[in-house]
């Protein structure tokens, strides 16, 4: 029994990894897929571990206080708009500007990607461990 249960695990894990991936994609969270591909599946001694190892994982799922912006940081959002908003370089230094001003004063709200999903995963689980306790006939009395 303990073998179907490490199993469903692993499998379970997988199957949450690719639920999280589009749950980033359904809410556009990410414009170049790094947080979404961040998502990763490990085993470690025995265990299985779901993480994100993008930079700004922390961020994006818990949200910050208020802080200031770096000039990398206000770099990178004046290329976003670029990217995302389509707006030219101009109108993208300004964006980044009031983008940064409002991190500033308020911070970043969490988008709560992987607190969201918890019950998906223990839904993929029961679905993963029940599947195998059939198959390998295992009876409860």
């Amino acid at each position: 029994m303990q073998r179907c249960v490490d199993v469903a695990m692993k499998l379970a894990a997988g199957r949450w990894k690719s639920y999280l991936k589009k749950s980033v994609d359904d809410k556009d969270i990410t414009h170049t897929g790094r947080y979404r591909d961040g998502f990763v599946v490990r085993t470690l001694g025995g265990k299985v571990i779901i993480e994100n190892d993008h930079p700004a994982a922390a961020v994006i799922e818990l949200g910050c206080a208020p802080h200031p912006v770096s000039l990398e940081g206000q770099e990178a959002i004046r290329i976003w708009a670029i990217e995302k908003l389509g707006v030219d370089p101009e109108e993208a230094r300004r964006a980044a500007f009031l983008i940064s001003r409002h991190i500033r004063e308020y911070g970043q709200q969490p988008k709560y990607v992987v607190r969201d999903a918890i019950p998906r995963l223990l839904e993929i689980f029961a679905e993963e461990l029940h599947s195998l306790l059939k198959r390998e006939r295992v009876q409860f009395s």
